[in-house]
């Protein structure tokens, strides 16, 4: 079966089952808990993937990060597939050149995990639950 084609549920299962070592880390859109009237909030299970990342936290002590580490929290979650928006960060805070960012990203300690992305409840299968 196509991924594309695949339920979101069993490509999540899918890829837990395959992989059991990697932690799943679930990234929860801001629409789902916009509000403070409750402390449950029902959501949709979204896209999921192995991705590469690094905590906030694991860049204290290397080399040039140290100052961009301040400027987030701990645990403040840095992915692969977002690295343009993480050199730009870095040029920008640590006034370094588009050569040097890269080698500092290269040189960081990414880690891999299933990431989950949670949106909000769609109606369709809001429906279902009826």
């Amino acid at each position: 079966m196509n991924t594309k084609e695949e339920p979101k549920k069993d490509r999540l299962a899918r890829m837990i089952t395959q992989h059991p070592e990697l932690p799943v880390i679930p990234m929860v859109f801001g629409d789902v808990v916009e509000v403070d009237s409750s402390s449950w909030w029902q959501a949709s299970l979204g896209d999921s993937s192995i991705c590469r990342y690094v905590l906030a936290k694991d860049l204290e002590g290397i080399e040039g990060m140290e100052n961009l580490s301040e400027y987030m929290d701990e645990g403040t979650i840095l992915w692969y597939d977002e690295r343009e928006d993480i050199q730009e960060m870095l040029m920008d805070e640590l006034d370094i050149s588009e050569f040097e960012a890269n080698r500092q990203l290269a040189g960081l300690p990414w880690k891999k995990a299933i990431r989950v992305y949670i949106d909000v409840q769609d109606d369709v299968e809001y429906m279902k639950l009826m």
